[in-house]
């Protein structure tokens, strides 16, 4: 199951939620949408990082993440688990199941604009922390926002009647900021998102995904999509409504291009489509038409891309536009891996480019005054909740991770509140941990929580034994491999520098697992490579594969290619060498870049030589 709360840093929310009650507050939501989570329910909350002011008065104050507080008189922790998601809340159950439910009405639609095999998938379950805005009120909470006012003071040099905190406004001099509560944090591996909700007006609200979490899934997916789908998807969805089991796309923009006519010198309004030969290769396209010279472009030479890429979108997605769905997404994951070309764009629509040209150049009409509508074929089929007490380490650890998540944003934001925000979640996860049941999960997080704190030798044992029991956090077995490669390195360093044979074995026996893991961590195969380098063992083709692999997710990153070139190079292995060199040159226009690759070809030809 996909929940939209996915991601990487930087921070930003992921679903709106808004009140039916409520649409005069569309335009603050936006201007703010790329970084917010609303509750609009009556309260209006929302975690707010990078939006730009509505004017040139008002500023936005970010709030750290809210802190949980133990209280003898706060509902018991309720928990529920299905796959890809754990909830852990304090809301009534009839509101977490709903809340949960939701996300997954919501991603069932998504999944008919943006297949799941488009999007970024992760093993480790999204963690759902959902409360109420009583919990807000408690002595650790508010510490943290007299603190956070005293840094605020201090940085924009204001004296102590000129910001001040009320109903969770922060008010400097006589312009109203808001800064509140409900955020999502995440790290390379899982995402933790916080509700703060209303039992009193949740039936009044509805959920949508914002724009960011949909950007969020595009361009974080590996292997990376293709820039062209990537922004026309994102243009699409600007235009959707989604309403029951179904989506509803608005009719999109086409401006085209102001032109003057070289006879008559009269200005005309054009539209010309950028030849598919060159918009799906990504290269510049020239507008050409005999007699007229380009004056005033309406639309820059990105939007109009953007909105071509839209066009061709909209109708292979469209039931009346004489294409499918299918097609484009065979033909997207096809892109996302080699070059595009006709013969595969042939392959999957049936169609060459001049045909496909002439088709959408006919459907560009309907495509700018008829909105059309998209269901899911059968009703969605929402995940059953069960609902529990949550045990005494489920809570620590789920509060502990999204307290560990919080460090990393107030070290950005407010490095002085980063002790107190450590010192929480590691007394939070300790406490979990003695309460006996040694969860695998409970370890990772406590070794993540050690490295994030600098603390390596403290974080390898947690991390071993969470890795030993298989642990499902693709970071933890990178963590674990990177603190055994610094330490075998520190005891090689006086023989040379070169890793035993055993040793190497020892430092990446946690990748065997950690690869076939979602998401598939870059840093996992550099390190790999590294190790390799390092190694005074030889290497079969099969461990190198491992590098291969990690090329084809991340086909974008040449120092990778560059090392699995040097590896297949120093281990005889010719041809594929080569074939790394060829496609490192192909891939940029850096001469420096591309002199180490030549470099290296001049090498292996003298080595060669008779």
């Amino acid at each position: 199951m996909q929940v939209p709360c996915l991601g990487p840093r930087p921070w930003s929310a992921s679903i709106t939620v808004r009140s039916r009650r409520c649409d005069a507050l569309r335009t603050l939501a936006a201007v703010v949408a790329p970084w917010i989570l609303f509750c609009g329910v009556g309260l209006f909350v929302a975690a707010v990082r990078g939006a730009e002011p509505t004017d040139s008065a008002e500023r936005v104050v970010d709030l750290p993440p809210f802190i949980f507080e133990e209280a003898l008189k706060a509902p018991p922790w309720r928990f529920a688990e299905v796959p890809g998601l754990e909830i852990l809340s304090r809301c009534p159950d009839y509101v977490s199941r709903h809340l949960g439910e939701e996300i997954a009405r919501l991603n069932s639609i998504l999944r008919l604009l943006i297949p799941e095999e488009l999007q970024i998938e992760f093993s480790a379950p999204t963690v759902i922390i959902a409360t109420t805005q009583d919990a807000r009120n408690t002595a650790v909470w508010q510490k943290m926002i007299e603190e956070t006012i005293a840094l605020e003071r201090k940085r924009r040099g204001v004296g102590d009647d000129e910001i001040s905190v009320r109903d969770g406004f922060f008010l400097p001099s006589a312009n109203r900021v808001r800064s509140l509560a409900n955020m999502r944090l995440w790290d390379k591996d899982e995402v933790a998102l916080l509700f703060v909700l209303q039992e009193r007006d949740f039936e009044q609200t509805r959920f949508i995904l914002t724009t960011d979490y949909v950007r969020f899934v595009l361009e974080n997916r590996t292997p990376p999509l293709p820039r062209w789908y990537l922004e026309g998807t994102m243009k699409l969805y600007e235009l959707a409504e989604f309403a029951g089991d179904g989506v509803t796309i608005k009719p999109i923009d086409w401006e085209g291009t102001v032109v003057e006519d070289a006879q008559s010198h009269e200005f005309k309004a054009f539209r010309d489509l950028i030849p598919l030969n060159e918009f799906l290769s990504g290269s510049d396209a020239t507008l050409k038409t005999a007699g007229l010279t380009t004056v005033q472009p309406i639309l820059p030479s990105a939007e109009l891309r953007t909105a071509e890429a839209a066009l061709l979108i909209r109708w292979a997605l469209d039931p009346k536009g004489g294409a499918n769905a299918p097609a484009l997404w065979k033909y997207v994951a096809q892109a996302s891996v080699g070059v595009p070309n006709e013969a595969i764009f042939r392959e999957c629509f049936g169609l060459s480019y001049a045909e496909a040209e002439a088709r959408l150049t006919k459907y560009l009409p309907t495509a700018t005054h008829r909105s059309i509508s998209l269901y899911v074929g059968s009703p969605v089929r929402l995940p059953h909740y069960d609902f529990r007490d949550a045990t005494t380490d489920e809570i620590g650890r789920l509060k502990g991770e999204w307290e560990r998540l919080g460090v990393a944003f107030v070290k950005s934001r407010y490095p002085a509140l980063v002790s107190d925000y450590l010192a929480q979640a590691r007394r939070t996860l300790q406490r979990a941990y003695e309460s006996g049941k040694h969860d695998p999960r409970l370890l990772a997080v406590m070794g993540l929580c050690e490295c994030d704190a600098g603390n390596d030798t403290g974080a390898r044992e947690l991390l071993a034994a969470a890795v030993q029991a298989q642990v499902v956090r693709p970071r933890a077995y990178y963590e674990l491999t990177r603190i055994r490669y610094a330490e075998a390195m520190a005891s090689a360093a006086a023989s040379g520098g070169r890793l035993t044979v055993k040793q190497t074995t020892e430092i990446l026996s946690p990748l065997s697992i950690a690869h076939l893991q979602s998401p598939p961590l870059y840093d996992l195969y550099e390190l790999a490579g590294e190790v390799w380098m390092h190694s005074a063992a030889a290497q079969t083709r099969r461990n190198l594969a491992l590098l291969d692999e990690g090329i084809r997710l991340y086909p974008r990153r040449l120092k990778l290619v560059y090392e699995a070139a040097l590896l297949n190079a120093s281990n005889g292995f010719t041809a594929e060498a080569n074939a790394l060199i060829d496609r490192g040159v192909a891939s940029t226009s850096d001469a420096a870049v591309r002199a180490k690759f030549e470099e290296l070809r001049s090498t292996l030809r003298a080595q060669s030589a008779p």
